[in-house]
């Protein structure tokens, strides 16, 4: 079963300030990140692998990296340094 997204938040300990940067992230209008794209987000963030966020979420690798791709699209962005970046996050 898939966790949600305060159940990720709780359980890696991501602190209000990641939460405030993913809810203020520069999205080419008029999109919006799913749920999922959120979670794939902040365990990028955590430094966790495509293989490892697919566990965490209950999903598939595929499905994490078809997450990735709509997030870099949605950004602008073409590499999760440039995500990162976005986010104020070193690369872990």
């Amino acid at each position: 079963m898939a966790e949600t997204d305060d159940a990720i938040r709780q359980r890696l300990g991501m602190n209000d300030a990641l939460a405030l940067k993913l809810a203020h992230l520069p999205l080419r209008p008029p999109m919006r990140l799913t749920p999922g794209e959120r979670q794939v987000i902040t365990l990028i963030a955590h430094g966790k692998t495509d293989a490892q966020i697919a566990k965490t979420r209950g999903t598939s690798v595929r499905t994490v990296l078809n997450q990735v791709t709509s997030v870099f699209r949605k950004l602008g962005i073409k590499t999760r340094e440039e995500l990162l970046a976005l986010l104020g996050a070193a690369p872990k």
